[in-house]
């Protein structure tokens, strides 16, 4: 008889990476897991709240995003 496992992962499923002010309001580059990228990518208000992130050479990451504080409490608040 084949057993099933329920393994629950200790990785966070969002971290933030950076922090700094724009136009003296907190956004955070964050890292995050694909479930946590694909409801992101789904909310409303891209360029005001949330924006893919790219970094100094120019390469565009899946699973990271700049966010506004305000951005970062809502994804918080649903994801843990």
């Amino acid at each position: 008889m084949a057993q099933m496992w329920n393994i629950v992962s200790d990785e966070p499923k969002h971290r933030i990476l950076t922090s700094y002010p724009v136009d003296k309001e907190n956004w955070h580059t964050i890292q995050c897991i694909k479930e946590v990228a694909d409801w992101v990518r789904r909310q409303p208000n891209h360029s005001k709240e949330w924006y893919e992130h790219i970094d100094k050479i120019g390469a565009v990451y899946r699973t990271r995003f700049d966010v506004s504080n305000e951005f970062y409490l809502m994804l918080k608040l649903r994801w843990g």
